[in-house]
C-alpha cells in the first residue's frame, strides 16, 4: 500500500516495486471460461477497495490509474485491448450494491433459508454429472451442447454438471455417494436411541426425566448449565448421556473423597485426584458437604440442566476416532472455540479440552438394517413363475422319438413321389447306426408297398410339416 496526503486528508493506492512485473494466468492453459472471468473481476475489485476516491481519481478508469495492471491482463488475453473499464466511482458502487445484496440474502427468515437448502439439496441430488477433460478442441463447450442436446429432445430431467480431471477430490466425492446409498437404512444395534427408563432415583422431584425423555442418546455433543453460576460445560459422549452423567457423578465423589483423606476438609482443586476434569472439579466445589455419593447425585439434579446440542451417526462417528480428524471430538471443539469468542467467562471448560488427544473409543459394529415397506415388499412377495419353457422341454417338445425299430427309406431325388412331399423336406440316406433327428422314419412292412402311410405333425429343421399324404 503506498499512502500519501490530498488536500489534508489521508489517501491510499497501489504501491509497486521499481523491478516488480505481473503476470496473471495465461488464457492457454487447462482451466475453465469461468476461471478465466474471475481473474479480471477480482483484480479490479482488488484495486478498486484499495484506492481513495477523491475528486482527482473518482472520475478516472482503472487501466488510467493503474497501466502496468491492464497491460498485464492484456498480455495474459484475459481481457480484449478495446474493453472500456470502469471508473473508480463506478467499481465502488458496484462493490457496494453487492455487499448490500449478500447482507440482504444473510436477513432472510428461517422459513426462506430452510426452502433455499432444501431446494439445493434437491437440485444436488438429481444432478447428472460429465466426467470429462477439459479441452478447448470442442470450439463449443461441452456444458452448452449438453443443454443444447436436452432442450432438443425435451430431456427435463436432466441436470448437467460438469467434473474434470484435475479435480483431485472428485473420487472421494463418488466414493462417499455411493457409501452413502449402500449404507442407506443400516444402523449399529448396539446403543442405539431408546426410550427414556428413568427410575425415582434418577428423575426431578416432579417425576420427570431431567433430560426431557433423551437420556438414553449416544454419540451427542452435550451441554451442562449450572444453574448457581450460570456457567456451561461442554462434553462429549460415545454412549447413551444418562450414563455419561453417573460417570460425572461418580468423578464428583472421588474428588470430595480423595481431598477429604489427603489434604481434609480444606482441600481444594481436584483433592489429589488424577481423573477430575474441568466439570467435575467444579461442581465438586459445590457438593463439599455431601457425605457419600447419593447425596452428591441428588444435589447434582438441582445444579445442572443437561442438553443435547448435537447427534452424530454411530458409524460414520467411528470411522474417523483416535484421529486428528475425529468427527465428535471436532464438533465438541468447535462449539467450545465459539463459547470462548462469545464470552470466556460463561464457560466451565479448560484449554486441555481444546488441544488434548482424541479419547474416542473404536469398537466393532453390530450391523442392522431397517425394514421399511418398500424393502418388506422385496423380501415377501413370491416369485412368479416364469411363462417360457425350459431349455430341455423345448427341445423334447420338438424332437422325434426314435427309440421304436424304425428305419429310413431313402428317396431318389428324381423319384416321382418326392411331388407329393414337402418341398421344404429333402430325405437322404441314413448312415449306419441310430439315425439323427430330422430323419423321417417309416415302418419296414410298407417297403414294398406304392403308398406307405406317414402322418406326423413335427418340426423338422425349424419348420412345421404338417403330411398326411401317402408316399
Amino acid at each position: 500500500m503506498e499512502l500519501y496526503w490530498k488536500q489534508g486528508e489521508l489517501n491510499f493506492r497501489i504501491h509497486l516495486k521499481p523491478n516488480q512485473q505481473l503476470k496473471y494466468l495465461n488464457n492457454g492453459s487447462t482451466h475453465t471460461n469461468a476461471t478465466f472471468r474471475a481473474i479480471p473481476h477480482g483484480v479490479m475489485k482488488r484495486l478498486a477497495n484499495l484506492s481513495s476516491a477523491n475528486a482527482e481519481t473518482e472520475n478516472k478508469r482503472l487501466n488510467e490509474l493503474y497501466p502496468k495492471h491492464a497491460a498485464a491482463l492484456e498480455k495474459a488475453h484475459l481481457i480484449k485491448p478495446s474493453l472500456k473499464y470502469p471508473t473508480l466511482k463506478e467499481s465502488l458502487t458496484k462493490i457496494q450494491n453487492e455487499i448490500a445484496t449478500k447482507s440482504l440474502n444473510e436477513n432472510r427468515t428461517e422459513e426462506q433459508q430452510s426452502a433455499a437448502e432444501s431446494k439445493r439439496a434437491r437440485n444436488k441430488a438429481r444432478a447428472t454429472w460429465f466426467c470429462i477433460g477439459y479441452s478447448t478442441v470442442w470450439g463449443t463447450p461441452i456444458s452448452v451442447r449438453l443443454n443444447q442436446l436436452r432442450k432438443k429432445y425435451k430431456l427435463l430431467w436432466l441436470r448437467n454438471s460438469m467434473s474434470y480431471h484435475r479435480f483431485s477430490n472428485l473420487g472421494q466425492k463418488f466414493n462417499s455417494d455411493l457409501t452413502g446409498k449402500v449404507m442407506n437404512g443400516v444402523f449399529d444395534s448396539d446403543l442405539t436411541d431408546m426410550k427414556c427408563n428413568c427410575n425415582k432415583a434418577s428423575t426431578l422431584e416432579d417425576g420427570k426425566c431431567m433430560y426431557d425423555g433423551l437420556c438414553r442418546r449416544s454419540m451427542v455433543v452435550y451441554e451442562c448449565k449450572c444453574i448457581t453460576t450460570n456457567k456451561s460445560y461442554i462434553g462429549k459422549t460415545q454412549c447413551h448421556l444418562k450414563t455419561r452423567t453417573k460417570q460425572h457423578v461418580y468423578d464428583v465423589w472421588k474428588i470430595i473423597e480423595s481431598g477429604r483423606t489427603k489434604f481434609g476438609p480444606n482441600w481444594y482443586g481436584s483433592g489429589g485426584y488424577a481423573g477430575a476434569d474441568a466439570f467435575s472439579k467444579h461442581i465438586a466445589n459445590q457438593c463439599r458437604e455431601c457425605e457419600n455419593s447419593n447425596e452428591v447425585r441428588a444435589k447434582m439434579k438441582t445444579l445442572m440442566i443437561p442438553t443435547i446440542l448435537w447427534q452424530g451417526d454411530r458409524i460414520r462417528c467411528m470411522k474417523s476416532s483416535r484421529t486428528l480428524q475425529c468427527k465428535i471430538c471436532m464438533v465438541e471443539r468447535k462449539e467450545i472455540l465459539s463459547r470462548f469468542r462469545t464470552n470466556r467467562s460463561e464457560v466451565i471448560n479448560d484449554n486441555s479440552d481444546i488441544f488434548s488427544s482424541c479419547k474416542c473409543n473404536s469398537r466393532f459394529h453390530k450391523f442392522s438394517r431397517k425394514v421399511t415397506p418398500t424393502l418388506m415388499k422385496r423380501l415377501t412377495q413370491k416369485k412368479a413363475n416364469s411363462t417360457r419353457h425350459s431349455k430341455q422341454k423345448r427341445k423334447k417338445r420338438f424332437s422325434f422319438n426314435l427309440t421304436s425299430p424304425r428305419t429310413c427309406a431313402q428317396v431318389s431325388p428324381l423319384s416321382p413321389d418326392m411331388s407329393i412331399m414337402s418341398p421344404d423336406i429333402a430325405l437322404m440316406s441314413p448312415p449306419t447306426g441310430r439315425p439323427p433327428t430330422g430323419w423321417l422314419p417309416i415302418q419296414e412292412s410298407n417297403h414294398q408297398s406304392h403308398q406307405p402311410r406317414v402322418r406326423t405333425s413335427k418340426t423338422i429343421s425349424g419348420f412345421d410339416a404338417d403330411i398326411g399324404g401317402m408316399i
